[in-house]
C-alpha cells in the first residue's frame, strides 16, 4: 500500500504539471503557431520565400479608391511599371542550387545529429552497465557477508532429521572348533513408521548498520512411532541386542540456535535430552540423543516432543517416517518452497502462508533399517536429497531492485533523447551534443542517487525522491536548452511517465512483462504519431533520394 502511495505522489508530482501545460498549449493554438512561426522562419533563413496569404475582405479597397488596372495606364507607364516588377523579382530571387543546398544542409545535420545521439544513448548505457552494476554487485556481496554474520549469531538454515532408533548389536559367530566369539558392537538404525511434524515460524529482521537480514524462531512437534524391530530381516547370523543403550536420536543443523529443549515423552516415559551421540551423521555433528534404558523392541514405540531452535534463511526437514505429514506455516507473506517435494497443499495470503507435504517410504529411495558401516557416515545413500521444506526469502530487495531498474536504462535515456530530437526536426529548436551529453549525466545520476537513497530509505521513498530530482533538474536545464518551459514542460512530462512506468514495472513481478510491452507500444505509438507528417527524405542526402 505505501508503494502504490508513493508511486501515485511521483505521477501527480512528475507527470500531472506537465501533461496540464502540454495539453493547455494544444488547447489554445500556442504550439501550432510556434510550429509555423519557426517553419517560416527556417523558410526564410533557406530562401524559400512563402506564398502571401490572401487578402481578407475587409482589406480589398473599394472600386473608386483602388488604382488604376495595368490595361487603363498608358503603354509607355505600364511597359515601365512591368520593367521595374521584374526587376525586383531578379534581384529577390535566390537560385534553386542554393535553396537545395540550404535544405540538404538542415537534413544532413538532423540526420548526423540522430546518428551522435544513438551512440551517445548506447555509450551512457553502456557505462551504467559497467559502472552502477558493479557497484550494486559490490554492496550485494556486503549485505551478504553481513547476513552471514547475523547467521552465525543467531542461527543459520536448519534441518531437522529425525528421529531415529538407534540399536547396538553384535554377531556372534563360531569357529572350527565350536568356540563362539562375539564381534564388535554396531548399530543398527530404524526409521519411524509414522512421523507428523509441525513446525511454527516466527520471523523477524535484525539490522546490523544499514544492512538487515530475515530471521526466524521456531517451535516444532514432532510425534509418531516404530514398529516393532525385527533384527534377523538386516543382519545375517546369531545376533546379540543391547537394547538396554538403545537411544533415540535427533538431528538439527545448528543447535547454537536451540532456545529450548523440554523433556521429551517416549512410550510412556519422559526423557530428558542428552548432546551428542556417535555415528548417524544425519546433518553433520549436531545431533541430540534420548537413552531408552527399558526399551521392549517387541512392541510399538510412540514417541511425542518438541524442539525451539533459531534460524535464518530456510527450515528444511528429512522425510524419515515409511508415512510422513510435514505441516509449516507462518506470518511470512513471501515462501519460498525448496527441495525434493512440493507441498500437497499451500495457503498464501497477505498474513502468511501454510503449507503441507506428505510423503511415503516408496518414492524417497532408501530403506526403513540398515547397519552400521553402510556408508562413510552411516546413512544411506541419497538421503540428503530427499529433505524439502520453505525458506522465507524477500521477492524483490532493494539491490535487486535497483539492479532491475539499471537495466532499464536504455528506456529512460532513449525516451529522452527522443524527445530533444523531436523538438529539433519539428520545432526547428537546436539543442547542441554537449546539451545531450549534460541531460543524459543527470539521467545516468538517478541510478546512483537511487542506491545510495535506498540503502537509509528503502527503495519506494529513494525511488520518488531520485525521480523528482532528477526530472525537475532535467526540465529547469531543457527550459534554456530549447527556450522555453512550455517545451521543457512537455520534456519533463515524458520523463515523469517514463520513470512511473519504470516503478510499475518494478513493482508488479507477476505483470511486469506486460506492463513492459504494453508501455513501449504506447511508446511507439506516440513517437508515429508524431512523426507522421515528418519527410524523412528530407534528412537524407540528395544521392541516396
Amino acid at each position: 500500500m505505501a508503494a502504490f502511495v508513493v508511486f501515485i505522489l511521483v505521477m501527480l508530482v512528475t507527470v500531472g504539471g506537465p501533461l496540464l501545460a502540454f495539453f493547455a498549449l494544444m488547447r489554445t493554438g500556442t504550439l501550432n503557431a510556434e510550429l509555423d512561426a519557426l517553419r517560416r522562419r527556417v523558410d526564410g533563413e533557406s530562401g524559400l520565400v512563402p506564398a502571401p496569404a490572401p487578402p481578407s475582405r475587409e482589406t480589398i479597397p473599394a472600386a473608386e479608391d483602388r488604382p488604376p488596372r495595368p490595361a487603363e495606364l498608358p503603354v509607355s507607364n505600364r511597359s515601365e511599371d512591368m520593367s521595374q516588377s521584374s526587376t525586383a523579382e531578379a534581384a529577390n530571387a535566390v537560385p534553386a542550387g542554393k535553396r537545395s543546398e540550404r535544405a540538404e544542409s538542415v537534413g544532413a545535420r538532423l540526420l548526423k545529429k540522430g546518428v551522435a545521439i544513438v551512440l551517445l544513448t548506447a555509450l551512457i548505457v553502456g557505462a551504467l552497465l559497467a559502472t552502477v552494476l558493479g557497484l550494486v554487485q559490490e554492496r550485494q556481496e556486503r549485505a551478504t557477508a553481513v547476513t552471514a554474520e547475523i547467521g552465525q549469531l543467531w542461527g543459520g538454515a536448519q534441518r531437522l532429521a529425525g528421529p531415529v532408533l538407534a540399536i547396538p548389536f553384535a554377531v556372534v559367530s563360531t569357529d572350527q572348533r565350536g568356540a563362539r566369539e562375539q564381534g564388535p558392537v554396531r548399530m543398527l538404525y530404524v526409521l519411524p513408521q509414522r512421523l507428523d511434524v509441525a513446525a511454527d515460524l516466527r520471523p523477524e529482521r535484525r539490522k546490523r548498520g544499514m544492512f538487515e537480514a530475515v530471521v526466524f524462531a521456531a517451535d516444532a512437534r514432532l510425534s509418531g512411532s516404530f514398529a516393532p524391530v525385527d533384527v534377523a530381516r538386516h543382519v545375517k547370523g546369531e545376533v546379540v541386542l543391547f537394547p538396554e543403550q538403545a537411544a533415540l536420536v535427533v538431528g538439527v543443523s545448528d543447535l547454537r540456535g536451540a532456545t529450548h529443549v523440554p523433556r521429551a515423552k517416549v512410550g510412556a516415559a519422559e526423557v530428558a535430552w542428552r548432546p551428542g551421540f556417535d555415528g548417524l551423521a544425519l546433518v553433520g555433528a549436531a545431533r541430540l540423543h534420548l537413552p531408552l534404558p527399558s526399551l521392549d523392541l517387541a512392541a510399538p514405540l510412540d514417541f511425542d516432543f518438541r524442539l525451539a531452535f533459531n534460524g535464518s534463511g530456510r527450515l528444511t526437514v528429512l522425510p524419515l517416517g515409511a508415512e510422513t505429514s510435514v505441516a509449516i506455516r507462518s506470518p511470512w507473506p513471501d515462501p519460498s518452497f525448496v527441495g525434493a517435494l512440493p507441498p500437497a497443499e499451500r495457503t498464501i495470503d497477505a498474513a502468511g502462508f501454510a503449507a503441507t507435504w506428505r510423503s511415503s517410504e516408496l518414492g524417497r529411495g532408501f530403506p526403513q533399517q540398515w547397519p552400521s558401516g553402510w556408508s562413510v557416515h552411516d546413512k544411506p545413500d541419497g538421503i540428503d536429497q530427499a529433505a524439502f521444506g520453505v525458506a522465507l526469502v524477500e521477492p524483490v530487495t532493494d539491490y535487486r531492485a535497483v539492479e532491475r531498474s539499471v537495466k532499464f536504462s536504455l528506456l529512460i535515456v532513449g525516451v529522452t533523447f527522443a524527445v530533444l530530437w523531436l523538438f529539433e526536426a519539428l520545432v526547428g529548436a537546436r539543442v547542441h551534443l554537449v546539451q545531450y551529453g549534460l541531460v543524459g549525466a543527470a539521467l545516468a545520476l538517478f541510478f546512483v542517487l537511487l542506491l545510495a537513497l535506498a540503502e537509509q530509505a528503502g527503495f519506494a521513498r529513494a525511488y520518488a525522491a531520485s525521480a523528482a530530482a532528477v526530472v525537475g533538474l532535467s526540465t529547469a536545464y531543457a527550459a534554456a536548452a530549447l527556450r522555453g518551459w512550455r517545451r521543457a514542460a512537455v520534456l519533463g512530462g515524458a520523463l515523469g511517465i517514463a520513470y512511473g512506468g519504470l516503478y510499475v514495472l518494478l513493482s508488479a513481478e507477476d505483470l511486469a512483462l506486460l506492463a513492459g510491452s504494453l508501455g513501449l507500444l504506447a511508446i511507439l505509438a506516440a513517437i508515429m504519431w508524431l512523426t507522421r507528417k515528418l519527410d524523412w527524405y528530407a534528412l537524407a542526402p540528395a544521392a541516396e533520394r
